[in-house]
């Protein structure tokens, strides 16, 4: 980690020839763009190169595009104001800082907190300088206030995760199972803002531009190579690199996508368990949509956390130590860069979702509802 985060020239690359900070000089050259209000340019991937180049080096051995909406340029654009590794170690810090304060809300526990960021996840998120851990911040603390019963405080919180909109794919599910509608109506609000700022400040093209080139970026990622398949853990990449039959694979993709909906409204509607609940909220959405990458799923660093502090405090089950130790060692192929490897990542995606419609079925919430 420390080599991969040390620069060794003025172009920001490090020994093993990849740029410091990874994804994160994508949102670096993102922000630097929005500011000379090159918006429309910012989506098309050749220009999108030559611009994040003339910052970088040009060795780098990634083409990296950018596929966010505009929201998420309201974080990039100050950034970009900032020295490069400035701005990176201050994105580093403050996220890692709200993430362990995060999981310490769950855990109460420093010791586990400390254990937690070690996560072969988080320490990817350093790597790359990827949204993982804003996305566990928000989807933690969203279900925190929940629980504590600030139904509009959660709603606005899941809502600001349009900044990456397909990885918020449960929540709707989630919400209208148990009927929040108080949490749908704050996230609607925080969404519209955040939807209305970056069309205030980045004007409509912004947003054109997104919906001109989003397709066909994504598409690209869809029909990659092997080794960028090895970073997607969803059923049809997997399907599609086993079979080469599209048809096939967007088939059984659409049949995982349904259990996977239903085996959701069954959790939230049976039990309360957190764990279950936050597995359904990280997981599933790699279930339902085709595009979905490895640093999506940092937030199982938090489900880990939770685990640990149960274990903590009871003898845990068996069925708990052999999930606990699964989310473990899945983590170290995300390290590395192969989440999918030998093409398993859906594999462990629905193992994990079984685990949590266990730990729904065993709660005393779902034992309660079967005997009144």
């Amino acid at each position: 980690i420390l080599n991969a985060i040390t620069p060794i020239d003025d172009s920001y690359q490090n020994s093993t020839g990849d740029t410091v900070g990874g994804d994160f000089s994508v949102f670096y050259t993102s922000g630097k763009m929005a500011s000379q209000g090159n918006y429309s340019e910012l989506y098309q991937a050749d220009t999108f190169a030559t611009e994040r180049e003339k910052i970088f080096s040009p060795l780098d051995r990634a083409i990296l595009y950018f596929n966010y909406p505009p929201t998420a340029l309201l974080l990039f654009s100050p950034l970009s104001k900032l020295p490069y590794m400035f701005a990176y170690g201050l994105w580093v810090i403050l996220l890692l800082t709200g993430t362990g304060l995060t999981i310490y809300a769950f855990t109460k526990n420093r010791i586990i907190t400390a254990a937690a960021l070690l996560s072969p996840a988080f320490l990817w998120c350093i790597n790359t300088g990827q949204l993982g851990f804003l996305v566990t911040m928000l989807m933690g603390l969203g279900l925190y206030m929940l629980n504590r019963g600030n139904k509009m405080t959660a709603g606005m919180l899941f809502g600001l995760l349009i900044i990456k909109p397909h990885l918020a794919l449960a929540l709707p599910i989630c919400m209208i199972a148990t009927k929040e509608w108080r949490v749908i109506f704050g996230g609607i609000f925080s969404a519209s803002l955040a939807m209305l700022m970056s069309l205030f400040i980045f004007g409509p093209e912004a947003w054109t531009a997104l919906a001109t080139q989003l397709t066909s970026n994504v598409t690209g990622h869809l029909n990659a190579n092997g080794n960028i398949a090895d970073r997607i853990p969803t059923i049809f990449v997997t399907l599609m690199h086993l079979t080469d039959n599209k048809t096939l694979a967007a088939i059984l993709h659409s049949i995982g996508a349904l259990v996977a909906i239903g085996t959701t409204v069954y959790i939230w509607r049976n039990s309360s368990d957190t764990t279950a609940r936050l597995i359904t909220l990280f997981v599933v959405p790699a279930l339902i949509s085709p595009y979905y990458f490895d640093y999506d799923l940092t937030g199982i660093g938090l489900i880990f956390a939770l685990m640990m502090a149960e274990a903590s405090k009871k003898e845990p089950r068996k069925f708990d130590l052999i999930a606990l130790t699964g989310l473990w060692t899945i983590t170290i192929f995300m390290l590395i860069g192969k989440i999918n490897f030998v093409f398993t990542g859906p594999i462990f995606l629905l193992a994990l979702l079984y685990y949590a419609t266990i730990r729904a079925t065993k709660s005393p919430t779902a034992q309660q509802s079967r005997n009144p």
